[in-house]
């Protein structure tokens, strides 16, 4: 396997991060991408350095190529293909802070989907797409504390589904039970 250039150490939020895309569903995989394509785009400029590729060099020039033939997995979804190539063009100080961010939107993901699991919910692409536009509007720190919210909802409809569930259980036991009298009153008989 050859090495790809965010096999490097100082890439290595890049590389977990593309380990933790690649083994998600398209759908979330594509949401996330997205978002960090845009961070691409709004903080580091990454659509007008792609629009003067003419001055990357020939490595960038070549690396960009064989992204085009799609043989890599982070090639097989548009959207992580896109923000893969934009990292690729970016310049060293720039693919290292985007690795960053890259990272911060996958760990703010990573805990939605664990919150999930935990109260055995399904995840909603909404609340996906949501976490990652908090995460890049307003950073790491807020969308982890919007995942919080989340999880507290969670819990709260948990709690309540106990709650309008418990009457049904006391309601049975005192069923129950006054059957047990019954039963234990016609075998006196």
């Amino acid at each position: 396997m050859s090495r790809r250039w965010y096999d490097e150490n100082r890439y290595r939020p890049v590389k977990t991060s593309l380990g933790y895309l690649i083994q998600l569903p398209d759908e979330y995989n594509s949401i996330i991408s997205e978002g960090v394509c845009s961070v691409a785009e709004e903080e580091f400029y990454a659509h007008e350095v792609m629009e003067s590729v003419r001055s990357l060099g020939r490595e960038k020039i070549l690396a960009l190529h064989k992204s085009k033939q799609r043989a890599r997995q982070e090639d097989q979804n548009r959207h992580l293909h896109k923000a893969v190539t934009y990292l690729a063009v970016l310049s060293e100080d720039n693919k290292e802070r985007l690795g960053h961010r890259m990272l911060e939107l996958s760990v703010s993901t990573l805990e939605y989907f664990r919150a999930c699991t935990e109260f055995q919910r399904d995840p909603s692409k909404k609340e996906v797409s949501t976490v990652v536009n908090v995460c890049v509007a307003y950073g790491n720190k807020e969308s982890r504390q919007f995942v919080h919210k989340l999880r507290q909802r969670f819990l709260d409809e948990v709690e309540q589904l106990a709650a309008e569930q418990k009457p049904e259980h006391e309601f049975l036991k005192a069923h129950l039970s006054d059957m047990q009298i019954r039963i234990s009153n016609d075998l006196l008989r």
